[in-house]
């Protein structure tokens, strides 16, 4: 039980790194009418580090380290990679338009969707390529508040 936990937790590692180094607000503080502004380095920094991440998984895969691979990291290009960065930009920019049409204040906690929307979102852009069993899904829902208040944490503190 403990294996698929970490191999669930190692395979959606870039889409952890993807939300901890994206901006963690997209709004302007101007009224945009309901729109979401995305900042162009927030999308790019997103994809790029998920790229780097799975690009690191892919070459540990190749050099031997499997036990914690849930997927044959060498019949996936970076491609992956992509769609994981992207899925968390666009889930997150979903869950804030929403958030608006509800009218919700930002200091208000928006459950479950402050903690999954980047995780729907990466997932469904990474269905292109992996269709991952129920218990990955169960098993990544579960632990994503445990790492989004670890990604907060470290924000933080080095964000002074």
């Amino acid at each position: 039980m403990v294996s698929i936990i970490f191999q669930c937790l190692y395979y959606f590692l870039p889409v952890y790194a993807a939300k901890l180094f994206s901006s963690l607000d997209f709004w302007e503080k101007k009224h945009l009418h309901r729109l979401v502004k995305i900042d162009g380095k927030d999308l790019l920094g997103a994809i790029i580090i998920s790229i780097i991440i799975f690009s690191l998984q892919k070459y540990l895969y190749f050099k031997g380290f499997q036990s914690f691979a849930l997927i044959d990291y060498n019949g996936f290009s970076i491609l992956m990679g992509v769609l994981m960065g992207l899925g968390v930009i666009v889930g997150d920019a979903l869950r804030l338009f929403y958030r608006e049409q509800s009218h919700l204040a930002k200091s208000e906690y928006w459950v479950p969707w402050d903690q999954w929307a980047y995780l729907f979102g990466a997932g469904i852009f990474s269905l292109a390529l992996y269709v991952p069993d129920i218990t990955v899904v169960v098993i990544i829902l579960l632990a994503s508040p445990l790492f989004q208040f670890i990604g907060y944490y470290v924000h933080s503190k080095i964000s002074v």
